[in-house]
């Protein structure tokens, strides 16, 4: 594994399939590696009326796992973003983020963060020094990402405890020492918002990394950018009021005066130049 990642060589095993390096659960081998997860098209008409295309970057698709009733998959493409994305499309060099991401994501889960089951990471590297790469999952099923949970105007209360869990399963994350990489509102899912005892998972761990403690600095700069993410709807005329941001702070701190509330609730000048910044790179997407 790559230096800094934790060893997951006792639940993986690694095999080749289908001409790509696979990393596939031990406990999923038998279902998961005759999987064509290089064309994800082509697995979701396989498994007809079963398989679901879901919305994010390189349009990952859920299908049911075979031999495993009730049980779903989910198969998402590595794309570059920004800039890169259209110049690079789905083409990497050096080591494989899939592998990568998949050793982050076995961490959390076994530290007890919420997050997904990582099944298989494959990679089908080409001139030697390049690669595509694809990540299974399991799929956390009745979950709505907070990006759609708060565009539903969801009722004040039951939106209080969702935006709590969010702000403990943030909270947990760092207590294991892990910093995301782009952490923001469509990479938080909710599960279960219309009850008591909502659950948010973690999504994403592309290119995050695991540290012996989490640094107040580093807490800080997560959260702001989530804080960030959360005020780019609040300009697309979704409801996000100082009081939910407060909300969440106050299920991350869990009245420990960690930070003080105060710190995020300003709109700075560093802010306003953002959401502008923000606003002009919109008129051109």
């Amino acid at each position: 594994m790559q230096a800094g990642l934790p060893d997951i060589g006792e639940t993986f095993v690694l095999e080749s399939a289908n001409g790509c390096d696979l990393l596939v659960r031990k406990e999923y081998r038998d279902a998961v590696a005759s999987g064509e997860f290089t064309n994800p098209e082509r697995l979701a008409a396989e498994a007809g009326d079963g398989a679901r295309l879901l919305r994010g970057r390189g349009k990952p698709v859920s299908v049911p796992i075979p031999g495993r009733p009730g049980e779903r998959m989910v198969v998402r493409k590595y794309l570059h973003g920004g800039l890169s994305g259209p110049l690079f499309g789905g083409v990497f060099f050096g080591f494989s983020r899939s592998s990568a991401e998949a050793a982050v994501a076995e961490y959390a889960f076994r530290s007890g963060v919420p997050t997904f089951l990582p099944l298989a990471a494959v990679t089908r590297r080409f001139l030697a020094l390049f690669y595509r790469a694809w990540l299974v999952s399991l799929e956390i099923q009745g979950g709505i990402d907070l990006l759609e949970y708060l565009s539903s105007s969801p009722d004040p209360a039951l939106k209080a405890r969702v935006l709590e869990a969010a702000g403990r399963t943030v909270r947990k994350m760092h207590d294991r020492g892990i910093v995301h990489a782009d952490l923001h509102v469509k990479n938080l899912l909710a599960r279960g918002t219309d009850g008591p005892a909502p659950e948010v998972f973690v999504l994403d761990w592309d290119k995050s990394r695991i540290h012996e403690a989490a640094t107040r600095r580093q807490r800080l700069l997560n959260l702001e950018r989530l804080d960030r993410s959360a005020y780019k709807l609040a300009l697309r005329g979704v409801s996000v009021t100082l009081r939910d941001r407060l909300r969440f702070l106050r299920g991350y701190t869990g009245g420990d005066g960690m930070f003080e509330p105060a710190a995020f609730a300003g709109r700075g000048p560093a802010r306003r130049i953002h959401a502008l910044l923000w606003r002009i790179g919109d008129l051109f997407r």
